[in-house]
């Protein structure tokens, strides 16, 4: 059984926001100020003609010098920290949705080289190097509730992985799958703190697998969250197991 976890439940993209630079500008005024002289005040032989033609210069100079102050890139007051906008580049990088999404092409098996977890209510029948074992007739197993039980698994270096799959509950003894408790919720964390939480069915004998975007990590942890109660009264049906575990990169 194939299952899809959400993009939000595993490595929550990235939030990204455009940069915007909100600069003051300077209003301009509305009319220059310059004097209007009189014909009868000129001085020095200046004629009214050219008194008015120095206004108009003036008027246009101060407008000219005023447009060049306020668009010059130089001029304008910056946000503290924020360096101007290039009009040829985003400001900030949008992930892309592919990255986020959960692989979706072949994989193939990658095999973990140590198991190491211990029962947190002690009893234990088979520990976690029996996933890894390649031996289908061992288990992993914990007396009790099952609730925070857990178990880490290493890789001979950085590989990638993109999904997994696991049969949950116990296949393996006979008459003892709805005799004891299956789990129904599991949290998988790994070697740089990202994780995310599966649902398991809780009466499904076959594997369970689940895909996510691909990760490069050297370990992984499981960590139960949720088991059902038992289905026998017995005392030794009180325990949670995983039958399998197998771990999947991309055939590559």
């Amino acid at each position: 059984m194939e299952q899809r976890v959400p993009d939000e439940y595993f490595r929550p993209a990235a939030e990204s926001d455009d940069v915007r630079r909100d600069a003051a500008v300077p209003s301009l005024p509305g009319t220059a100020a310059v004097k209007a002289v009189a014909p009868g005040e000129v001085r020095d032989g200046l004629a009214p003609r050219a008194v008015a033609t120095i206004a108009i210069v003036a008027v246009g100079l101060g407008f000219a010098l005023g447009r060049f102050w306020l668009f010059a890139p130089d001029a304008l007051p910056q946000s503290p920290g924020l360096a101007p906008a290039s009009p040829s580049a985003s400001a900030t990088a949008t992930p892309s949705p592919d990255a986020l999404a959960p692989y979706d092409g072949p994989v193939a098996a990658v095999r973990a080289v140590a198991a190491e977890g211990r029962c947190v209510e002690g009893g234990i029948d088979a520990d976690a190097q029996a996933l890894i074992d390649g031996d289908d007739e061992t288990i992993w197993r914990c007396r009790g509730r099952g609730v925070d039980e857990a178990a880490t698994f290493t890789f001979p270096g950085p590989r990638p992985l993109v999904g997994l799959r696991l049969v949950n509950g116990n296949t393996v003894w006979t008459d003892r799958y709805l005799a004891e408790r299956r789990i129904v919720g599991i949290r998988w964390t790994f070697a740089d703190g990202s994780y995310f939480d599966q649902g398991l069915v809780a009466n499904d004998r076959n594997p369970q697998e689940v895909r996510f975007p691909e990760v490069t990590t050297d370990q992984v942890t499981f960590q139960i969250l949720e088991a059902t109660v038992p289905g026998s009264g017995a005392p030794s049906a009180d325990a949670v197991s995983i039958s399998s575990l197998e771990f999947l990169g991309p055939a590559r």
